[in-house]
């Protein structure tokens, strides 16, 4: 049976409506985020299925030598909840204001909300990622595969699974990005509103993040609108005014200039309890650094008093404490600000004395950054019900040569490092910054290489000169941010090529 020419013609008509069907189905961003949502469900189900539950550490069922430095007494959380954060200094507020409402509900109910608080904010993070790399003109089958691939990874799944403020730092840094580049192409209030109140949320929520790192990833979004600076005014006036009062409270009552009283004691980790076996009794003996260069930071308050330090009496329970309920030192007594004062007074000199022991130990640091960050102590239980999905995607996605899990030795093995983590950087700090210099014209390109590389440079130079020991939990504190980077930047540079020979063509 013949085919005539005009039902010939009409077929690939047919094939082609339908393809352009397909396309626009997949170019619907409603569809595109029931894709990442269900991909989300599945996988959070499975992995409920082998087991995984939200991590507390024992410090809702407040166990002895269970709870959190960073968490105050739970009896004043939950009796006194309002004077107990207002009072606060060794820590910002949102995480204890988060632990304050838990304790009000029976253990296994906070468990259920903290576990459905954490999943909410995981699916948060997968769609925001997802939609970054499309604004950034990644191409769709890309940026879908790239979110997977985070969205799988045992670290994302781990942190989801464990009651701390990592995880909502990474979640609250991720949809800042999203919400600035949503700001600049569609100058709606509400998306410059959500730009703001995430930067804030995230100083609020983890002491590595001050006002400083806020005020210079904004200076684009000023530049921005810089014609009409009102608009900027009307989303950043409260956020900004309400981390300001914070700054200032903290200054009034405690002569702190942070939204944290622990750096020297933070720098004691790096400088003192690192420094090799018997040079600092060799140091107090010549009487070049004070005698409390001997006792570790961050001891019980029996260790300090009454030689160095000397308590005080106070009306208010979260300062009067030396202990808590739990036998834990409260690290918010103000006696850890003298503390911490004569540590930073320690520590400088140490460095003056011996630089360049601190720069090995900035250098162990480093290298502590770039282990994967599921090989964590405080994971054991859930990353033992994944240990082997965990080995084999840390050695053929994370190109981990050896794994050695959860303790990690200090110095650690080169072996032990992840060199996609370490290219991912390496393209950040050197690649993003030449093809933002072709791209300077586009604000929104460039407002997001100015965050994106602030941001991972801020956290790696910050922790790595601060502390040492828990360094590649510090870098998963920016969630998708490298892999984002790393990727917009290769795309970029991609882009820039062809359009160079198009020019070259004509």
């Amino acid at each position: 049976m013949s085919i005539s020419t005009k039902e010939y013609t009409n077929k690939p008509a047919h094939f082609k409506s339908t393809n352009r069907s397909k396309k626009s189905f997949f170019y619907n961003w409603k569809n595109q985020a029931l894709l990442i949502s269900g991909l989300f469900l599945v996988s959070r189900i499975f992995f409920l299925f082998l087991g995984l539950r939200l991590t507390t550490n024992s410090s809702l069922a407040n166990t002895p030598g269970s709870g959190w430095w960073e968490v105050v007494d739970l009896g004043l959380l939950r009796n006194h909840l309002l004077s107990t954060i207002w009072y606060l200094n060794g820590q910002p507020p949102l995480f204890n204001l988060f632990y304050g409402l838990l304790v009000h509900f029976s253990i296994s109910r906070a468990i259920t909300i903290a576990t459905i608080t954490y999943s909410i904010l995981g699916w948060i993070m997968a769609l925001s990622m997802f939609f970054i790399l499309k604004e950034l003109k990644v191409p769709i089958g890309l940026a879908f595969g790239i979110t997977t691939l985070f969205v799988l990874s045992p670290a994302n799944i781990l942190y989801e699974t464990w009651l701390f403020y990592t995880y909502p730092t990474a979640v609250f840094l991720t949809f800042g990005l999203l919400s600035l580049l949503k700001y600049l192409k569609e100058k709606s209030l509400l998306w410059g509103f959500g730009f703001f109140s995430s930067s804030v949320l995230v100083i609020l929520l983890n002491s590595t993040f001050q006002l400083i790192w806020l005020l210079v990833i904004a200076i684009p979004v000023v530049f921005a609108f810089r014609t009409d600076k009102k608009k900027v005014l009307k989303v950043a006036a409260l956020p900004l005014l309400i981390v300001v009062i914070w700054y200032g409270k903290n200054f009034v009552l405690f002569g702190t200039t942070a939204t944290s009283s622990w750096l020297g004691m933070n720098l004691g980790r790096i400088t003192l309890s690192q420094a090799p076996q018997g040079q600092i009794d060799s140091l107090v003996k010549d009487h070049k650094l004070s005698p409390l260069a001997k006792l570790g930071p961050f001891l019980p308050p029996s260790a300090y008093i009454p030689r160095f330090v000397k308590p005080h009496h106070y009306n208010i329970g979260v300062l009067n404490q030396l202990y808590k309920s739990d036998g834990e030192a409260n690290y918010n007594n103000p006696l850890y600000i003298t503390l911490s004062s004569k540590y930073l007074k320690i520590d400088l000199h140490y460095i003056e004395m011996k630089p360049l022991t601190y720069a090995k130990d900035i250098f162990n640091a480093l290298k502590l950054f770039f282990v994967p960050p599921d090989q964590y102590r405080f994971f054991v239980g859930n990353y033992n019900r994944i240990v082997n999905y965990a080995h084999f995607y840390d050695k053929a996605i994370l190109w981990q040569p050896h794994i050695h899990n959860p303790q990690i030795p200090i110095p650690l093995p080169r072996n032990q490092l992840s060199y996609k983590a370490i290219l991912e950087f390496g393209l950040t700090l050197i690649g993003l910054p030449i093809v933002t210099w072709f791209r300077r014209k586009d604000i929104i390109w460039l407002s997001s290489a100015v965050f994106l590389w602030i941001t991972m440079n801020y956290v790696m130079v910050v922790t790595s000169l601060l502390e040492i020991g828990e360094n590649n939990r510090f870098r998963f504190d920016l969630g998708p941010l490298p892999l984002i980077a790393a990727v917009v930047t290769i795309i970029g540079a991609v882009q820039l090529l062809k359009e160079s020979k198009v020019v070259t063509k004509i």
